[in-house]
């Protein structure tokens, strides 16, 4: 955002939230679930009551849940569920079945259903192959099953295991980047053309980079590089990976140039992660931080490496699990430092390993760091090793002044130094002509971003369902991005998957109201772009940034809760001139001469660093 706009504070933030009373919730007590599953004749709308209210006690209210049933808490109330009910309902003509298999997951394993359990277990009840005592045996692990049974489970987990290992390793991707050039991955990089060689260079470190990407750190390098390329010759080392969950090697290894902008890219291969040890080395690590009851980055020892080995090893191997880890690229980042083929390294993405493992060696060896740390709440920044990083740097580089807040009180907690923060961001383009609104009939709330929990996504389709139930609107939902969970069916709610260009602009005219619902973020790039079209958009207010974001705009509104996203979704579809001023606010604060500026000003900075620390 404009510079002027970073430092101006927010006065009003209860101006983003509904007013007047609140609905009716249409959520089940537990005990009343019990009873509506036995009263229930199997029809649709009350199926759905009925799983969405488990979900939401599960999900809203985990002490609810824990004690439903007592006194024996979530155990018993399974063994009170009525299953025999279900029994009657999970049958191949019902349109419910999607349901009905996420309730047993929910009853039978307190957890929801994954994307390949649910595909998986969807066409085996479709087809009849896969009846609901199978199905009820494999998901509660029922005590004494029958030889068959046995073998039935093997079969399943085989056949899940391949699905997912060929979905993960063999599909397809929507988008490309240039032809590569064919420098093999060992062999030296050859010399940047003389014509950009005489101007300054800018080593970028980023795990993904391109196009074609829906993440946000991918879009923001991508485009801090074309606007310093003009200026600087940019240096782009990046992983060979186009999945953030395994690190897959897709792109051919080596050297590529972007002609218009010239930009560099050197691409190097990463090491697949191994899930499951990621998955177990995080635990490992949450325990070692957590599991006292204490921040141990605010106790004594925690800037001592050696005061807790252990914790110095569980993050350690937390970061190889997590990645992407590249030998290659390490090794090459630390030679081109060495021989001062770059004056500063600009680091993206402070959580993700080649920042915490590359940048204190970049201090070290006297090269200037800046980190766009793209920074929310979230476990992470109470590592001790990542304060080291982060307090180290140069200088951040962030996109919000909220996710500035959230780095300076953190570290200032842990008592680390705080280094220079200058503002970045991103340039958003305000599209030459808006479509109008689609007919009434068509109306539908847009969601764009990765289909994933850990971005609210499952937390929205529950409120919105019950937003459907409370208001009697017949508003779709349509989800735009490549699902990372399972997603129920249901006839108001579409997945587009990921969409060209032109479909999204064709998307963002049509829509009544854009949905953010992810509690974590440093900066929405959805909103802006609903508001550079004149779209209201409704956001998750217990994301700071989001919350500032919207009372910034003055377009749009906030929830924190169900009650208030069912109030603020029917308020916003009754006052659609609330973002009639978005495209003026975009284009003031977020046009490229704006975040040039930021960028401009952040690397002076940078390079004059290098003198100083001469």
């Amino acid at each position: 955002m404009k510079s002027s706009l970073y430092r101006t504070e927010v006065a009003d933030l209860a101006k983003v939230y509904p007013t007047g009373p609140d609905r009716e919730l249409p959520v089940l007590a537990p005990a009343e679930i019990i009873r509506a599953v036995n009263e229930s004749a199997g029809d649709p709308e009350s199926i759905l009551r009925i799983y969405l209210s488990l979900q939401y006690w599960k999900d809203q209210s985990p002490e609810t849940w824990l004690k439903a049933g007592q006194p024996g808490g979530w155990p018993a109330f399974r063994e009170q569920f009525p299953l025999n009910r279900i029994a009657a309902h999970i049958t191949p003509d019902r349109s419910n079945a999607d349901i009905w298999i996420e309730l047993l997951f929910l009853i039978c394993l307190n957890r929801h259903a994954d994307r390949d359990a649910l595909k998986f277990y969807r066409r085996g009840v479709a087809s009849g192959w896969l009846g609901y005592r199978d199905l009820y045996r494999l998901l509660s692990k029922a005590p004494g099953p029958t030889k068959k049974a046995s073998r039935w489970s093997l079969a399943v987990l085989w056949s899940r295991l391949k699905a997912a290992l060929f979905s993960r390793l063999y599909r397809e991707t929507s988008r490309a980047e240039i032809s590569p050039t064919s420098i093999p991955a060992d062999s030296e990089f050859q010399a940047a053309d003389s014509t950009i060689a005489r101007k300054p260079t800018l080593a970028f470190v980023v795990p993904r980079f391109g196009t074609g990407f829906s993440g946000g750190i991918e879009r923001l390098s991508l485009e801090a590089a074309k606007i310093l390329a003009p200026h600087y010759h940019i240096m782009v080392y990046t992983t060979c990976a186009k999945d953030y969950l395994t690190w897959a090697n897709e792109w051919p290894a080596g050297e590529t140039q972007l002609q218009e902008p010239p930009i560099t890219i050197r691409r190097f291969e990463a090491q697949t992660r191994n899930l499951h040890r990621f998955v177990q080395a995080e635990e490992e690590l949450k325990s070692a931080l957590h599991g006292k009851g204490q921040n141990p980055a605010t106790s004594p020892t925690s800037k001592d490496s050696t005061g807790d080995e252990l914790l110095t090893e569980l993050t350690r191997e937390w970061l190889i699990a997590q990645g992407p880890i590249s030998d290659s690229l390490e090794a090459s980042l630390v030679k081109g430092a060495r021989s001062r083929e770059f004056e500063a390294v600009v680091f993206f993405a402070f959580q993700y390993s080649l920042t915490p493992r590359l940048a204190p060696a970049m201090v070290e060896s006297g090269i200037p760091v800046a980190v766009v740390p793209a920074a929310h709440p979230d476990w992470t920044l109470d590592i001790p090793a990542l304060q080291r990083c982060l307090s180290g740097a140069n200088l951040w580089i962030t996109s919000t002044p909220e996710e500035q807040t959230l780095l300076s009180r953190t570290l200032r907690q842990a008592d680390w130094p705080i280094p220079e923060c200058m503002p970045g961001g991103l340039p958003i383009a305000i599209p030459e002509k808006s479509g109008p609104n689609s007919e009434p009939d068509t109306r539908f709330a847009l969601y764009v971003g990765r289909l994933d929990p850990s971005k609210g996504v499952d937390q929205l389709i529950q409120f919105f369902l019950f937003y459907r139930m409370a208001v009697q609107d017949p508003l779709d939902l349509v989800l735009v991005g490549n699902p990372a969970m399972a997603i129920p069916e249901h006839p108001s709610i579409r997945v587009v998957g990921f969409v060209s260009d032109d479909y999204l602009n064709k998307l963002y005219d049509e829509a009544t109201v854009l949905i953010n619902p992810s509690p974590y973020e440093s900066l929405s790039i959805v909103l802006l772009e609903a508001w550079a079209r004149g779209l209201p958009t409704l956001s998750n207010g217990n994301s700071d940034v989001l919350e500032a974001q919207t009372a910034r705009s003055n377009c749009g509104l906030c929830y924190r809760d169900l009650a208030q996203f069912i109030r603020a979704l029917e308020e916003l579809q009754h006052n659609p001139g609330i973002a009639k001023n978005g495209p003026g606010f975009v284009r003031e604060n977020y046009d490229v001469e704006s975040i040039a500026a930021n960028y401009l000003e952040a690397m002076d900075y940078l390079i004059a660093s290098t003198h100083f620390q001469e």
